[in-house]
């Protein structure tokens, strides 16, 4: 995720472009706290990490919620105005 990062600012030519990334909030197996934990360790300029863990999943257990996506939007606008506004 790092590389993607700096590959996108490099090709737009915008070295402090603000990202913001979601923490993954559900899925299966072994590694699933590896790669979040992976997400929210990302130590970049003006790269910020929302975390999605504990907001409802729907009946198939992967997808938000259409509530928790408006909600996860919210915290992602909040993000936004917190970090870059």
């Amino acid at each position: 995720m790092e590389n993607l990062i700096r590959n996108v600012r490099a090709d737009l030519g915008l070295p402090a472009l603000p990202v913001i990334q979601v923490a993954i909030a559900s899925g299966e197996g072994k590694y699933i706290e590896v790669v979040r934990e992976a997400q929210k360790a990302i130590d970049l300029p003006n790269v910020v990490c929302v975390d999605a863990k504990g907001l409802e999943l729907k009946e198939d257990h992967l997808h938000l919620t259409t509530t928790a996506q408006v909600q996860l939007g919210h915290m992602l606008a909040d993000a936004y105005l917190a970090h870059f506004g």
